[in-house]
Order: structure tokens, then sequence, then C-alpha cells
């Protein structure tokens, strides 16, 4: 049987990490949440499966977060799923950001959990 995949949310609007905490832990994901960008480090010790990152942070650049990660050799494998509410975001790329997919706020229940279940069975 496989393991529990563990996503790590990173927002720093706490309704948006309750609601995606239940929402998650209803379709059987464990949930760790950040609210805070520039803990990101100490989380990722708990070694999340996917991470599901918004953009704009009070602390941090989401698009600064996601470069880190994709530029490390350590966590480069780690999915990342970015969050925006703000429209015409732009390329990923363009941002020096791989990530895996981007999620437009407000943001589709179905669209999200299926884009994450798609993403952690590919891993």
């Amino acid at each position: 049987m496989d393991s529990v995949k563990r996503i790590l949310i990173v927002d720093d609007d706490k309704g948006i990490l309750d609601s995606l905490t239940t929402l998650f832990e209803l379709v059987g994901y464990t949930v760790d949440v950040l609210d805070n960008g520039l803990d990101l480090p100490v989380k990722l010790a708990a070694r999340p499966d996917l991470i599901l990152l918004d953009v704009m942070l009070q602390d941090t650049d989401g698009w600064f977060l996601c470069k880190f990660l994709k530029d490390s050799e350590k966590f480069k494998h780690i999915p990342v799923v970015m969050m925006s509410a703000v429209p015409d975001t732009g390329d990923l790329a363009e941002y020096g950001c791989k990530a895996e997919a981007f999620i437009q706020k407000p943001y589709s229940v179905a669209t999200l959990v299926k884009t994450i279940d798609r993403l952690l069975k590919q891993g």
C-alpha cells in the first residue's frame, strides 16, 4: 500500500490555509501549513511530496521561493504548484520558476484536487 502523501501549503491567508487543509485531509493527504515564506527551509525537513505555494506572500516572493526550490539539488524533485489571485502572471519560466503547475485564485476545488492528484501520482 502506498504511504500517505504530504502536501505543504504556503500562504499568508489563514482562511485559505484552513480550507485547503480540510479539503486535502478529506481526500486523504497529510497537510503541513506555513503562513510565512521565510520559514520554508524549516518545513522542508518534514519532506513534503508536493508544495502548494502562493505567489504573493507578505514576507517574501513566491516566485523567489519556487526558484530556490527548483535550483536546489536537494529539493528540485518536489513538485511545486503556484497559486495567485493576480491574473496574467505570465509565463512561470519568466520568473525563473520551474513549477509544475499554476492555479488561478479563486480556484475550482475539482481542478485543484485533480492537479494535485496528477502530480503526486507521477512521482
